[in-house]
């Protein structure tokens, strides 16, 4: 591949952001509520995937590692996602409970970027979580140790067939290893892209349980 021509190309994909702006005065007095307006407003503008984040990990030697996951719920705790504890973002989580999660929403140049310590969630839930998914994504995660090094697509979809056969007719078990992580944020920060890249950045830092600071941050 010829990357002269990239090297053209990148530099030159700009976009001017348009879509509004962020005052403190209309802030929420918590993040967890002003990411729920926020959340709503990027489902009504009927964004792409509003609950997909990028969440970065660090594991042993501090070695980063970051993929996009899908928040599955939040509240005043936090927000939880399911994963398997052998994925290397488990692997990461049990060395290092700490993580970063990052919302993009581009149709509305807007980002939400949340750091706290993550912890696994309560087993029952998980299990609940797990019996409602479509049976089809159960027996994937039955089958597959997440982040393992296979041959080929082949074999895994030949040990997909045989669980199927083997569980017809009857419920697909949660892995041991199939888990839910919620990540309790010390800090959230608001990013409104903004003309001329003066974008608007509002953060809320945990003083203390259930209390908030919000500062603004330079562009």
């Amino acid at each position: 591949m010829d990357f002269s021509n990239l090297d053209k190309l990148v530099p030159q994909l700009r976009r001017e952001y348009r879509s509004g702006k962020l005052d403190e005065k209309d802030m929420a007095a918590d993040p967890f509520a002003q990411f729920g307006q926020w959340f709503l407003e990027t489902v009504k503008e009927g964004c792409d995937l509003p609950n997909g984040a990028f969440l970065a990990t660090s594991g042993a030697g501090a070695r980063p590692s970051g993929r996009v996951v899908l928040v599955k719920g939040f509240d005043k705790a936090g927000f939880v996602f399911f994963t398997d504890q052998r994925s290397l973002k488990g692997r990461d989580l049990t060395f290092n409970p700490k993580a970063a999660l990052v919302f993009f929403w581009p149709k509305l140049d807007r980002q939400v970027i949340v750091r706290g310590a993550v912890k696994l969630l309560e087993e029952k839930k998980t299990k609940n979580y797990f019996a409602g998914r479509p049976r089809e994504a159960q027996l994937a995660a039955a089958v597959s140790v997440q982040s393992s090094v296979v041959r080929g697509r082949k074999m895994i979809e030949d040990q997909y067939q045989k669980l199927v056969k083997k569980l017809a007719g009857k419920p697909v078990p949660k892995p041991a290893e199939w888990s839910g992580y919620k990540l309790a944020p010390q800090w959230v920060e608001f990013f409104q892209g903004r003309p001329n890249r003066l974008n608007d950045r509002l953060c809320y830092s945990r003083r203390r349980k259930g209390l908030w600071t919000l500062q603004r941050l330079a562009p």
